[in-house]
């Protein structure tokens, strides 16, 4: 299985399909969303793409186009916590507690 990096694909996955129920099928360990995007941890395609994808539908909308497009200039955690403050915080630890 491939092993591509959260940071570059965080937009990738704008499917229909449900990434939350891909997730809790694919993920033996808990997934720390944080220490994958902080530490640029390599996941297979399979934890990836729905996790990122899921990611950032709910960054869109929860604050809109706008806000998102400052976080594709640059996609690290850090900028991420400028952009979106605690409420990222919130965000990844509700996705976290739906697949884990």
């Amino acid at each position: 299985m491939d092993q591509i990096h959260f940071r570059r694909n965080l937009c990738t996955d704008q499917s229909t399909r449900n990434n939350i129920a891909a997730l809790k099928n694919k993920n033996d360990t808990p997934v720390s969303i944080v220490d994958i995007w902080k530490n640029d941890l390599k996941q297979g395609e399979e934890i990836l793409y729905p996790l990122g994808g899921e990611l950032v539908k709910r960054l869109i909308e929860s604050f809109g186009r706008t806000k998102f497009m400052l976080l594709l200039a640059d996609q690290s955690y850090e900028s991420a916590k400028k952009i979106y403050g605690t409420e990222l915080d919130t965000i990844v630890n509700k996705i976290e507690k739906e697949i884990n």
